[in-house]
């Protein structure tokens, strides 16, 4: 009989679900839904779009292939008549996972497959090291794996898949907190010294826009808590914050100096050198896409999925549909349905208080400084604050709004499952009455079309779509409340309520998100759709220097904008986020074709008939050979203007004339009278790489060797082994100036900076190895010890 007792007592309690607390499950939850989430990716059965087409998948190409044939892809020829590659941050050549991509290459290609699962990892990563901040946070499991869904499955990072960079840069930020975290708790220097390392690896990632939006929320963080300590006299505890702070800020610039200093050079010879607050002010949040909290979708999506059935973006922002990944603050309706709360309850209990305020006042800031244009706050810190004047699309900021909102809510979260009975009174049945009485109102509104947009032109499509969509928030406001008011009344147990809040997000990320980010076009069949005459030109250099003009004033394409990367084909055309100032000669037709076209040795141009719809490549009958002599030189110092007067002018015949902007007492040219007395030359390019250019030449008289090649200053040149000086020629070409003989002149990309931050790189990383051991050394036997 008592054993049959026993039996029945154990039936009674139901199922066990006290599973739900164990941290592998947490772990497992996170892999198993990463995977069920990203399979189309994963298996190259769906594709990312834009950005990762445009950009990112060439430039990864280029790179790994380049590695992978044992190249340093210092410098590249193919895209607007050349221009620096590892100088670019976001090519981020040093990032260690890029690194990796150059061992899946297969014939000079690599698989678009290879490329997206590389940002996939990432987002898998993200949830394991938001998990384990949770944990940091004192969270337990269920509420730490919570914690980490709502981050990495955030809008912000479900857009913002397509641009890798800033997703390999955020993933770390996660990662970066958990260390800090332990090194204040602790004091252990070995965690800031781990810590500075994963800063470096979220600074060589490519998007340094997130990395200083994180810098700053640390500083502000440690800020607070400098102060906190200050009015609490535990001085000790001061000392050893800001020194920490001084290692994160100071070591991860000293190990990534070998990326940072070319790429600073980079940047001062780009079009982002400098710019006004009219730029700076592009991606600005708009006070109605405050909407996007509670429902993301509501102004239409932007995807290159083409078989996805949303509404496209229909907001009118002046910047276009890419807004849609800019201004959109969406977490979770979890997050709607109890946020507030959450805040009541910390501020009034004075639970995490300090915490709290500060992510509240951060939070707020992230949207104040995010609506740029539309507020002041953008404007002021443009204006005042360093470091703020050197980015645009001041959404980008919102990353840390959504981070706030999330460790907001998981730490009321976590009190409400240990203490239900004192959250009660915040969660009473006159807030449930209320918040569904509002939104019930709202949707009453909505489905009698009272709430529709201004715009009424595509108001039948829209207002359906709007109904729709707040039809499903409003779904998921249903099941997270009901949760929560069984939970609050006592319904429910708590691994039950938790279950329930984990499915139930779990079905909500995958109904919004899944679809968009599964484009329908494979990068390599884009690339590969003139296969035919790409090969033809292919077979041409290799006997023949020469770059195509493939883009139509107009707009038309006849290749892919970064065609040139995938296929080493040397273009005067491409895209990427920074350009240099001086990318072209000035252009100004001419009886024989364009002057820029020709200096740029463009033998190939684009032909669009209009009238059949079709493009062709026609020969550039006046294009300048890639490298020639020239007798006969203009100098006009230091005056831009001028120069550019000059060569617009018909005075400039470009043909026997080269413009410098610097001159020199020791240039002896010849006094040319006629054709007869014209100089002799012979000028053969003999090898022509990457990083190096060998140039064979012979002239009866002292000239000038005209290379038509973006002038550069980490370029340099030597005639027969001894370096001579190249000049800015043509506005953005490059000469040297050579006696009469025979020569073989060698262009060397040969960057001072990259040396310098080499030095400095390798300087910090013997610093950082030893902090690294000594600390270590003493973390493991003091832990040791107490064991």
């Amino acid at each position: 009989m008592a054993k049959a007792k026993n039996v029945v007592t154990k039936k009674s309690q139901g199922i066990d679900l006290s599973f739900i607390n164990n941290k592998w499950f947490a772990l497992s939850v996170l892999f198993i839904f990463w995977f069920l989430f990203f399979r189309e990716l994963i298996s190259g059965s769906a594709y990312l779009f834009d950005d990762f087409i445009e950009q990112y998948f060439p430039g990864k190409t280029f790179s790994s292939v380049s590695l992978a044939n044992g190249i340093f892809p210092f410098w590249n020829p193919y895209t607007f008549g050349g221009m620096p590659l590892f100088a670019d941050l976001q090519v981020a050549v040093l990032y260690p996972l890029n690194f990796i991509l150059s061992f899946f290459t297969h014939g000079n290609v690599l698989s678009p497959t290879v490329i997206q699962f590389s940002i996939i990892v990432h987002y898998l990563l993200c949830s394991v090291f938001t998990f384990f901040l949770g944990r940091e946070l004192k969270l337990s499991n269920i509420t730490s794996l919570i914690t980490a869904l709502l981050f990495t499955y955030s809008s912000y990072m479900m857009i913002h898949m397509i641009h890798m960079p800033l997703v390999e840069s955020l993933t770390w930020f996660p990662l970066i907190l958990f260390l800090l975290l332990k090194f204040i708790d602790t004091k252990k220097y070995f965690y800031i010294f781990l810590c500075s390392a994963v800063v470096t690896l979220s600074i060589l990632s490519g998007y340094p826009q997130v990395v200083f939006f994180s810098y700053f929320f640390i500083a502000l963080y440690i800020l607070t808590i400098f102060i906190n300590q200050i009015k609490n006299k535990n001085y000790k505890e001061v000392l050893y914050i800001v020194f920490g702070f001084l290692i994160i800020v100071i070591i991860p610039f000293g190990l990534s100096a070998v990326q940072l200093l070319p790429a600073n050079e980079f940047v001062s010879l780009s079009n982002r050198a400098t710019f006004d607050y009219e730029f700076a002010k592009q991606g600005s949040l708009h006070p109605y896409d405050i909407f996007t909290f509670f429902i993301p979708k509501v102004f239409g999506v932007w995807s290159g999925n083409e078989s996805i059935t949303d509404i496209r973006y229909w907001s009118k922002h002046q910047e276009g549909v890419f807004m849609f990944s800019i201004a959109n603050i969406f977490i979770s309706v979890l997050i709607v349905v109890s946020i507030v709360p959450f805040i009541i309850y910390s501020l009034k209990e004075k639970k995490n208080k300090i915490l709290t305020i500060f992510l509240l006042c951060f939070g707020l800031f992230s949207i104040l400084f995010a609506l740029g244009g539309n507020f002041f706050i953008q404007k002021l810190f443009f204006d005042v604050v360093p470091f703020f004047n050197r980015f645009r699309n001041p959404g980008h900021i919102l990353f840390l709004f959504s981070f706030s909102v999330i460790i907001i809510f998981s730490l009321g979260f976590e009190s409400l499952l240990n203490d239900s009975k004192i959250l009660s009174k915040y969660f009473s049945k006159k807030y449930f009455i209320t918040i569904f009485s509002i939104f019930t109102f709202i949707l009453i509104l909505i489905i009698a079309e009272i709430i529709k947009p201004g715009d009424s032109s595509n108001a039948k499509e829209v207002i359906p779509w709007v109904k729709k969509e707040y039809f499903i928030f409003f779904v998921f406001l249903v099941l997270f409340g009901l949760a929560f008011y069984l939970f609050i009344n006592k319904k429910i147990k708590k691994e039950v309520f938790s279950l329930m809040i984990i499915v139930v997000l779990l079905f909500e990320i995958y109904l919004i998100w899944y679809e968009i980010n599964n484009g329908s076009r494979n990068p390599e069949k884009l690339f590969a759709q003139n296969t035919q005459l790409i090969n033809q030109l292919k077979e041409e250099l290799k006997t023949e220097q020469f770059r195509i003009n493939m883009r139509d004033l107009s707009g038309p394409m006849l290749f892919k904008r970064n065609q040139g990367l995938v296929d080493r084909i040397p273009l005067i055309e491409g895209y990427g986020a920074l350009l240099m100032q001086r990318l072209y000669p000035f252009y100004k037709p001419d009886s024989i074709g364009i002057q820029s076209h020709n200096l740029l040795n463009v033998k190939y141009k684009i032909n669009v008939d209009k009238q059949k719809n079709s493009m062709i490549l026609v020969p550039n009958p006046g294009y300048l050979p890639r490298a020639k002599m020239f007798y006969d030189i203009k100098v006009i110092e230091n005056d831009t203007a001028s120069v550019r007067k000059y060569m617009e002018s018909n005075e400039f015949d470009y043909r026997k004339t080269l413009v410098l902007e610097k001159n020199s007492m020791n240039i002896s040219l010849p006094q040319i009278k006629d054709s007869l007395s014209f100089p002799v030359s012979s000028v053969k390019i003999i090898d022509y790489g990457l990083n190096k250019i060998v140039i064979e030449a012979e002239t009866s008289e002292n000239g000038f060797l005209y290379l038509s090649e973006v002038y550069y200053p980490a370029w340099k040149a030597y005639t027969d082994g001894k370096e001579t000086e190249i000049y800015c020629t043509d506005y953005a070409m490059r000469s040297v100036y050579l006696e009469k003989g025979k020569h073989t002149v060698e262009f060397i990309y040969d960057s001072e900076t990259f040396k310098t931050g080499k030095k400095i790189t390798f300087a910090f990383l013997a610093f950082w190895f030893i902090g690294v051991l000594f600390s270590g050394f003493k973390f493991f036997r003091t832990k040791n010890t107490k064991k």
